[in-house]
């Protein structure tokens, strides 16, 4: 039995976290009874220790304001309701005018979990960043984020939509990744406006009215992230099936409205990271002076046994130099930074430090496990690049285990080398017995959490993380969670490419906008050169021509960035490297503002075909792979594949096609650019998180190429929204458009080309000028 004062205790702590909404307080409900003489139903408690309520047992109740169930019907209608978030407040959904469901907002179900086990404390999210409140000011910032993607389905996405459903109970090929056993029909909305498929796949179901007939609950599927149609394919249980087809009579459609829930997974295993994070991890993520050691050893021989894994100028150049700062240093000293831009063999260096780990460790026979992560690209790319491709050597094939850790809806997704892809039911054996010795794990970094119930604590000794300067810092803890007081830690990145995303001012402007690799190397600097000695800075491209890098230069880099030596080759009708085509001069700011162009996409694909028809001999074999067109929603998408089916014989179907957040860890032979995107009536971007206005967006696709780029759009309006644009002040396309200018290759239409010369040409230069 508890004491007196832990009863009170208890007491007070349940009546803080009692559901409001009552006129009546906690005290006044005591004793209240319906008509009937039953006890009323009492307000559902806001915290919960477990993930639904149970019965109370009676033994050590709090009476009226116990967590725990006093009925059958308490119980049913408390596990009915949805949790409401901790201090923060979000449009609550009843029933609409008909009386028909209505989603109510459910947040993470990490806050109720924390809240009755008494870890919380009160943290300013504008408090400066320390040891003693790492943890709780970015579980608040992360409850921000969620609340700002919850406000985004509410008020962009929630609405009346066509429902179109296979009745015949019929799976469509694309589908089958997503089907569960459960799933008994598929269907789609159809006809979704603007970037709201982008924003709903981050759902996870639906309640689908049916006005006046039914409602019914929905899963997403997880193919919509793969497609580029203006639908949502979505799957129902026998249940809702059955309701959906009487509602629906003899008609395949029929218009319903259709509310979202997003997919707390996420924010509860960056929540989870966060608590799973060793104290000696967190430690060195927040260092001081003393934790920095000098070099304890030093480097055996380069890597050489492979071409694809040998450095730059062997010993003396940029990457060997990098390769050794991240070995020598006693693994549990604060990670080591490696710092480059794009094209600079951070990859390659990685991959090398890799290989080396493994090499010295089977002459020592230590066991040696290493977790790599990196974006969906990237993570590929160690495989069809590096370890996938000395593994199958064809005289020296490399035996270590490898394995690509891929979620279970992209099982089929296997690459040039499928023995090496697995889904985490498929390694988990392979992890814990077979190849507990010497392995590399390769995977993202969401995936990577799902490593934790697989493998026992301290199972790796090293953490390799690349593109770190794009993950918020939660994101990065979700493998870092896993490494220990001697595990390795070495992250790799350029803090000049696209930031994380994150939604919502709150969120981003305190914390969560910058990742754990820049603030470690702004912390690194701020110690001096016991820590600085920790980071290694690449500064040579190998990628871009060095017109394209010089761009970047310019808006970004300072003087941190030179070319190689050997420089890519230009095409014949573009020695200067960078071209802007007008496809308007219409200088009102709304001509942007459709969520597809259909006459830009049309002169898009008009100089994708001018430019790859003639296929330089200097570009090797014509591959349109390594062609990317890049615009600024999965719409605009679809519009351009309709495009390129007009042009037959010169497979641009086969041409990559993309939006501005696809680009990291990939590289092309010529860049093809769709600038126009979804804007206010003020000529504002819609979509300031992934907008080509923000120089580091712009950077990072602008650095996917090798030897061209050229973009099409309205120069004028694309001015405007860049002069509106607050999330930076380097102001990318000002910089490209003078750069064309001064070098004559600013191009048009055979319809513009008079206007250009009487007037276009002067008016912008005024517009240039006026922004400069």
């Amino acid at each position: 039995m508890a004491t007196k004062q832990t009863a009170l205790l208890q007491r007070v702590d349940d009546m803080e976290c009692y559901e409001s909404g009552s006129s009546k307080s906690a005290d006044d409900l005591s004793g209240l009874e319906n008509e009937t003489g039953d006890r009323a139903m009492r307000p559902m408690p806001k915290f919960h220790s477990s993930d639904r309520f149970v019965m109370c047992n009676g033994r050590d109740c709090h009476g009226e304001h116990c967590t725990f169930a006093h009925s059958q019907e308490e119980l049913r209608s408390w596990n009915s309701q949805r949790f409401a978030p901790d201090n923060y407040t979000t449009e609550k959904k009843g029933a609409d005018q008909n009386g028909h469901l209505k989603l109510t907002t459910k947040w993470s179900r990490y806050r109720i979990r924390q809240k009755m086990k008494q870890k919380m404390v009160i943290v300013d999210i504008k408090e400066e960043l320390t040891p003693q409140n790492y943890r709780e000011k970015f579980h608040k910032l992360l409850c921000w984020e969620e609340k700002a993607r919850t406000d985004v389905l509410i008020h962009r996405c929630d609405g009346v939509y066509t429902l179109v459903l296979h009745k015949d109970g019929s799976i469509p090929q694309l589908l089958y990744r997503g089907i569960r056993d459960y799933h008994t029909h598929f269907g789609f909305l159809k006809d979704l406006p603007g970037d709201v498929v982008s924003n709903i796949v981050k759902a996870n179901r639906a309640i689908i009215t049916v006005r006046g007939k039914c409602s019914v609950t929905a899963d997403i599927l997880p193919e919509n992230y793969n497609h580029t149609h203006n639908r949502l394919y979505i799957a129902f249980d026998a249940e809702s099936s059955q309701q959906l087809m009487k509602a629906m009579g003899n008609s395949d459609s029929i218009e319903i409205r259709a509310e979202f829930e997003l997919t707390h997974r996420y924010f509860d295993s960056l929540h989870e990271a966060l608590d799973a994070l060793p104290e000696s991890a967190a430690h060195r993520l927040m260092p001081s002076h003393d934790d920095f050691s000098i070099p304890m050893r030093r480097l055996n021989k380069l890597p050489n046994d492979y071409d694809e894994l040998r450095m730059d100028n062997r010993e003396s150049g940029e990457q060997s130099q990098a390769l050794k700062t991240a070995l020598v240093y006693p693994a549990a000293d604060p990670p080591v930074l490696i710092l480059g831009p794009c094209g600079s063999g951070k990859t390659r260096v990685l991959a090398a430090a890799a290989y080396h780990i493994l090499r010295d460790a089977g002459a020592s026979r230590l066991p040696t496990r290493i977790l790599l992560c990196s974006h969906n690209a990237s993570a590929d790319l160690f495989i069809e690049h590096y370890f996938g491709v000395i593994k199958n050597h064809p005289s020296r094939p490399w035996q270590e285990a490898v394995i690509r850790l891929v979620p279970y809806f992209l099982r089929d997704t296997r690459g040039s080398y499928p023995l090496l892809y697995k889904t985490i039911g498929e390694c988990a054996k392979l992890l814990r017995y077979e190849c507990s010795k010497h392995i590399i794990v390769v995977t993202t970094y969401d995936t990577s959490f799902d490593l934790r119930s697989a493998v026992p604590d301290g199972y790796f000794t090293h953490i390799l993380l690349d593109e770190a300067a794009q993950v918020s810092e939660p994101e990065a803890l979700c493998p870092l969670s896993m490494a220990t007081d001697n595990t390795r830690i070495i992250l790799a990145g350029d803090t000049c490419q696209t930031r994380p995303l994150v939604l919502g001012d709150e969120a981003w402007t305190n914390g969560l906008g910058t990742s754990l690799f820049k603030r470690l190397y702004e912390r690194y600097e701020e110690i001096g050169s016991q820590a600085t000695s920790h980071i290694s800075v690449l500064t040579t491209s190998y990628r871009c021509h060095k017109d394209i890098l010089d761009l970047s230069l310019r808006l970004l880099y300072n003087s941190g960035l030179h070319p190689g030596v050997s420089q890519p080759p230009t095409h014949p009708l573009a020695p200067y490297p960078l071209v802007f085509v007008c496809s308007s001069l219409d200088p009102a700011p709304h001509s942007m503002g459709e969520d597809t162009n259909e006459g830009e996409a049309s002169i898009l694909m008009h100089q994708v075909a001018r430019f790859v028809e003639p296929w330089p001999e200097e570009w090797g074999e014509r591959d349109m792979a390594t062609v990317c067109i890049m615009v600024s929603s999965r719409r605009q998408i679809t519009v351009m594949r309709r495009q390129a089916a007009q042009y037959k014989g010169l497979d641009l179907n086969k041409a990559t096609l993309t939006t501005t957040y696809g680009m990291l860890g990939r590289e092309f032979r010529a860049l093809f650019i769709g600038t126009s995107e979804p804007t206010w009536e003020n000529g504002e971007s819609c979509n300031p998180t992934k907008s080509t206005c923000d120089a580091y967006v712009f950077n990072t696709a602008l650095t996917r190429a090798q030897s061209l780029v050229v973009a099409v759009g309205n120069p004028l309006a694309l001015l405007r929204m860049e002069s509106l644009y607050s999330l930076c002040k380097e102001k990318c396309w000002t910089e490209y458009l003078t750069q064309c200018l001064d070098h004559n290759t600013i191009l048009t239409t055979p319809q513009l080309k008079e206007e250009w010369h009487r007037s276009g040409k002067h008016l912008l230069r005024q517009q240039l000028h006026v922004a400069s």
